[in-house]
């Protein structure tokens, strides 16, 4: 009962402020969308604002305060890969337009952080645009133009009791730190990413672990080339460079090539 009335007392508190004068001057919230890599690819399952050192009363937080509609459109494609796309007859098979759902709330490090809703089924969560044929089984994964659109819906509390009530947002960037453990380079025509591990340089001897992606994340046609889907599609290259398995391996390089077509145009370079 306790709990319970502790509960109803920071409701009562939050709603009785609702009624006070608010801080009506707008204001414009700076956020960055947050990825992580999933089985089934790269979604977006954060949003974190930076409230520019504002103290924000948590005891008023709820996951209906904010609404949340994500938009994924097709990248603009330029130069001779226009034509290709059209005459190849690919399809692109990502763009959304979803009303995420919002599952917590909460401040971390000064910080208003939105958890969002981020399973295998969950709509407008990914950032990649599979660009495809499925009658000549040809395509490869594109990244989306992804863009953020957040309203408020009541006010936000601060802890000296002002609410804020015009707001407006501005989307930064996406953050993926799985992916920024990765160095880009390329070989020989050849693409890649490369994970060094945090202990290369004690004086031991490291493996080297090669992640050879699937078709799906190779580039088309050698012009739709990203070097990015082999390390979003699929966790493959991303989890030898997480702690897990760095552990296993007492620390380990990870090379992630990814070709410019098919393997089979590029076995010479693979070796």
């Amino acid at each position: 009962m306790k709990r319970i009335g502790t509960v109803l007392l920071a409701s009562a508190v939050c709603l009785g402020f609702s009624f006070s004068a608010a801080a009506s001057q707008e204001r414009e919230i700076n956020f960055d969308l947050h990825s992580s890599i999933y089985s089934y690819g790269e979604s977006i399952d954060k949003v974190i604002f930076d409230m520019g050192g504002l103290e924000i009363d948590e005891s008023c937080l709820t996951t209906d305060m904010f609404q949340v509609e994500a938009e994924g459109k097709a990248a603009t494609i330029v130069g001779p890969a226009v034509q290709m796309v059209s005459d190849d007859g690919l399809t692109h098979l990502g763009p959304y337009k979803e009303q995420r759902q919002v599952q917590d709330i909460y401040v971390e490090n000064g910080k208003l952080v939105l958890d969002l809703v981020t399973e295998k089924n969950t709509a407008g969560k990914s950032t990649l645009d599979f660009t495809a044929n499925f009658e000549t089984l040809k395509g490869c994964n594109l990244s989306l133009d992804v863009n953020y659109d957040i309203t408020i819906t009541k006010p936000l509390r601060l802890t000296d009791g002002k609410e804020l009530t015009a707001l407006t947002f501005k989307q930064g960037e996406i953050l993926n730190e799985e992916i920024r453990k990765f160095n880009p380079g390329q070989l020989f025509g050849v693409k890649y990413q490369f994970y060094k591990p945090e202990n290369a340089g004690d004086g031991q001897k490291h493996p080297l672990i090669v992640w050879f992606h699937g078709g799906g994340e190779s580039g088309y046609r050698g012009t739709l080339y990203n070097n990015t889907s082999q390390l979003k599609a699929n966790r493959g290259a991303v989890a030898f460079a997480g702690s897990e398995a760095q552990e296993i391996f007492g620390g380990a390089y990870v090379l992630a090539p990814q070709v410019p077509n098919e393997w089979s145009d590029s076995l010479e370079e693979a070796k």
